[in-house]
């Protein structure tokens, strides 16, 4: 929850010298991403499928086509399940442990 430490959060990235650059916000929880008044450049949201790395996160299995936001997919993206991604909706995928 980035906005709960700073006083104005819209404000706070106003100021930032954003030429170039992109704005993106991790998100665990669907709630918390459907709730973010913020429009981020990009949302992560994690995990999908149970992770590679992290042997302790299990895929939540989130739907996210009625969000219109941009939405990366991460957590467990491995080659065995790469085709089930084409009907979830997310804008693309992030591969870490995976790779």
């Amino acid at each position: 929850k980035k906005t709960d430490h700073i006083d104005n959060f819209v404000q706070y990235i106003k100021r930032l010298d954003m030429f170039g650059k992109t704005i993106s916000s991790s998100f665990h929880e669907l709630k918390d991403l459907e709730d973010c008044y913020f429009e981020f450049d990009y949302h992560l949201l994690t995990p999908e499928f149970s992770s590679t790395s992290k042997k302790y996160q299990n895929g939540r299995n989130f739907s996210v086509t009625y969000i219109d936001k941009i939405i990366i997919n991460m957590g467990g993206i491995s080659a065995e399940n790469m085709e089930a991604l084409d009907t979830l909706s997310y804008t693309c995928i992030g591969v870490l442990g995976g790779v």
